[in-house]
């Protein structure tokens, strides 16, 4: 994924990176983060920070963050298996909930549809 800043002249940008499957940071669980510093100064949204995520042979999360613009400008973060916060139940939860939530609207749409088809069928009385 590539990102940006938001603000001109940023010297370093934080990377946070988190466990889960809910919409929000907060309804995750943080993982770890670090700073990638030291990228050439530019105006907002000029600086490209393509952010990637990997495992390597031991099977370890491994995040690394580089500056597109200035070569040679990279971080990385490894997370072992036995770091990572959530157990397999929690991240199931974690995914059942999310799933739940991004099937509420539909659920909404449709309640409201059969709602104004009675509706209109009673006008129709």
């Amino acid at each position: 994924m590539v990102f940006t800043t938001h603000t001109d002249n940023r010297p370093g940008v934080f990377v946070r990176v988190y466990e889960g499957d809910g919409a929000h940071t907060e309804e995750n669980h943080l993982l770890g983060c670090f700073v990638l510093d030291g990228i050439r100064p530019a105006p907002r949204r000029v600086p490209r920070i393509e952010v990637t995520f990997d495992f390597d042979s031991n099977n370890d999360l491994v995040v690394a963050a580089a500056d597109r613009g200035s070569p040679g400008k990279e971080k990385r973060m490894s997370m072992a298996d036995e770091r990572r916060g959530l157990s397999k139940e929690e991240m199931e939860r974690m995914s059942a909930d999310a799933e739940e939530h991004y099937r509420e609207p539909a659920r909404r749409v449709a309640a409201k549809k059969r709602l104004e088809a009675y509706a209109s069928g009673v006008r129709g009385l």
